[in-house]
């Protein structure tokens, strides 16, 4: 994940070049719009007790969430051919949830035979991303785009496990994305535009480890794909 982050801020880096380029801007200011995604998080993880790494669990999950989030670009578009770029940054408020999932078991090192749920929860606050839209204009009003861009968000972990020696509980933490789409752009002669896109992220791994209880360690992969709708006005 790490090398495909690389490659992907490298890329960014190429397109922003490609700006201080001189052109014949015929359209060019700063939008700022509200998006409505429509999300599925599908995460792979591993829990690890103490430091037996034989004593392992491995599981899989998958939640559906829908969401707004806000986004401010800066649009530029040449007269002379059919290209534009958009560069912009959005922001989702509030928390997402990626679900829960349970597992029952019994700790016969507690003292005797304690039956106890344990259950593993997530949920996403802080979550930023810039990206990049190279634009294609097939007609006047309408415009096709790639999407390449960087998320960062905060993953906390609302973990409840708790059972004689055998439990743990963990913090937060900060997690980076490559996050990569397409979508339509719909322009409107009074600075009203439209946006429908499709998109996926994939995060790099989560990695935390309790320190409470067994020193218990949990690795996650999580990713997300949406299709979002959005409207802005352009100044």
């Amino acid at each position: 994940m790490k090398h495909a982050l690389i490659k992907l801020a490298i890329t960014i880096g190429f397109l922003l070049g490609l700006l201080t380029i001189p052109v014949k801007a015929a359209d060019k200011g700063l939008a700022i719009g509200v998006l409505s995604n429509s999300s599925t998080f599908d995460t792979s993880g591993t829990y690890t007790e103490g430091s037996c790494c034989n004593d392992q669990s491995i599981t899989t999950h998958s939640n559906d969430v829908d969401f707004g989030s806000i986004f401010a670009e800066f649009t530029m578009r040449s007269d002379e051919g059919n290209g534009g770029w958009n560069i912009g940054i959005e922001y989702i408020p509030g928390d997402s949830s990626l679900g829960a999932k349970s597992r029952s078991e019994t700790d016969t090192d507690a003292g005797g035979d304690n039956s106890a749920t344990y259950t593993a929860k997530a949920e996403i606050s802080d979550h930023y991303t810039v990206y990049v839209e190279p634009v294609f204009y097939p007609a006047s009003f309408l415009g096709v785009y790639l999407k390449g861009g960087v998320s960062r968000v905060t993953v906390n972990s609302l973990e409840s496990l708790d059972n004689g020696i055998d439990s743990s509980a963990y913090g937060n933490s900060d997690v980076y994305g490559g996050m990569y789409g397409v979508g339509l752009r719909f322009e409107t002669p009074i600075g009203v535009i439209l946006k429908t896109e499709y998109s996926k992220t994939q995060y790099g791994t989560v990695k935390m480890t309790s320190e409470s209880g067994n020193g218990g360690s949990i690795s996650a992969d999580p990713e997300q794909e949406s299709i979002r709708l959005g409207i802005g006005y352009q100044f």
